[in-house]
């Protein structure tokens, strides 16, 4: 062709490449594409990538000559993990398109739907460090970009899960479902939306309290121009005509830990009535150096320190803690999920019997739980089987809303 319309012909090959990202944790590896020169144009036949277990795949033109460099792509992932850091790893499902112009203005926008994911929160955040223009004399003053300038790449995506999302820290064992969606840019992202809690727990000293109810919501805006969601979580018990709830509240942030009780008490009353469901009077030595534990605790939002985490973590457990059972008797519970909806655990106390345990979600407020608890003191449901070596095997059915 000419200078002035000039046509470009040939092919490019990119094959066994490597992105990473190792701030952020994104790492993509296997990089493999196809593309064709045609006159103005980059066609991309094929873009392929490893993640973790999972791909990503893409196609797409870039119009070479055009106004502002016209980009129109898309990415699909499945299975994916991209982001695989100490704060969060998540497996995921994405359909993705990247539209607009290279120099001024791109788009990324689309559905990302997170299979399992778990987020970490720290036991501290960082302090806010503030930059300060330095003008030495004799140098002339760069010039800021303008936001239209900085701000080239809008969003507009829509992250969804609809389980098996873990929110895990600081005392905090959540498991999460919902959806946000992402505006603004990639320097000032808008999230709104948030996640529900399916169940969770919350460790408090020697004891874990389950949460009733539990909330993390985005309002679209920030603290200190980072992404900070509001939490929204309550662990409620009643005993004796009391009821005595732990509110945490507050942002990821700043969190905010109080407890409440209808009627009012005072506070080493309520945490004994979270506790023990027993009043301060009743408690015995241990029960009372466990209340101050908790009350420690409380006073730094968590434990900070759970052993049991990493051993979670390297068995591949999505569940792996102590929890409160019969006669409140301290119970080692430890399973996972099989698929989305069916969870598979075992229970085992000090002195009781193992119990195995599935659990199927049949709504999203209906769970369908079988119990099979053996050993010669468990419990003989209908249709039980009697051991030779007198140890029983039972099995029962609830359902819970």
């Amino acid at each position: 062709g000419t200078r002035d319309s000039p046509s470009i012909t040939g092919t490019l090959k990119l094959a066994n490449a490597e992105f990473q990202d190792y701030p952020r944790g994104l790492r993509i590896t296997a990089i493999a594409a196809d593309g064709e020169f045609k006159g103005k144009t980059l066609e991309i036949a094929q873009f392929t990538g490893r993640a973790g277990g999972g791909t990503i795949t893409g196609k797409g033109t870039i119009d070479l000559l055009g106004s502002g460099l016209p980009v129109n792509l898309t990415i699909i992932a499945r299975n994916a993990e991209p982001i695989s850091a100490d704060a969060f790893h998540a497996n995921l499902d994405a359909d993705v398109t990247v539209t607009g112009s290279a120099t001024s203005r791109l788009v990324i926008a689309g559905k990302v739907t997170v299979r399992r994911g778990e987020s970490i929160l720290p036991n501290s955040l960082p302090p806010q460090v503030t930059s300060i223009n330095v003008v030495r004399p004799g140098e002339a003053t760069a010039l800021r970009p303008s936001a239209s300038e900085s701000d080239v790449t809008a969003l507009d995506l829509t992250i969804s899960s609809s389980g098996l999302f873990f929110v895990r820290g600081r005392g905090l064992d959540a498991e999460l479902e919902g959806s946000v969606h992402i505006g603004g840019t990639v320097s000032a992202p808008l999230v709104t939306g948030g996640f529900e809690m399916r169940r969770g727990s919350f460790d408090l000293g020697t004891t874990t309290l389950n949460f009733t109810s539990g909330k993390v919501s985005f309002d679209g805006t920030s603290l200190r121009s980072r992404l900070d969601p509001a939490l929204d979580f309550v662990a409620e018990t009643m005993s004796g005509g009391y009821t005595a709830r732990l509110e945490i509240s507050g942002t990821v942030s700043n969190p905010k830990v109080q407890l409440t009780s209808t009627p009012t008490m005072p506070q080493d009353e309520i945490l004994a009535q979270l506790l023990f469901q027993q009043n301060v009077k009743q408690l015995t030595a241990v029960q009372l150096a466990a209340m101050g534990q908790a009350a420690a605790a409380l006073g730094g939002f968590g434990t900070g320190l759970n052993p049991l985490a990493s051993i979670r973590k390297t068995l591949g457990l999505d569940r792996l803690s102590v929890v409160s059972g019969a006669n409140n008797q301290s119970e080692l519970e430890a399973g996972k999920y099989v698929t989305r909806n069916i969870y598979v655990g075992a229970k085992q106390g000090l002195s009781g019997t193992p119990q195995a345990e599935v659990q199927v979600d049949l709504t999203k407020n209906l769970k369908a739980k079988a119990t099979v608890a053996t050993g010669a003191t468990a419990t003989v449901a209908q249709g039980a089987q009697q051991q030779d070596s007198g140890s029983s095997v039972g099995l029962s059915w609830q359902f819970e809303y």
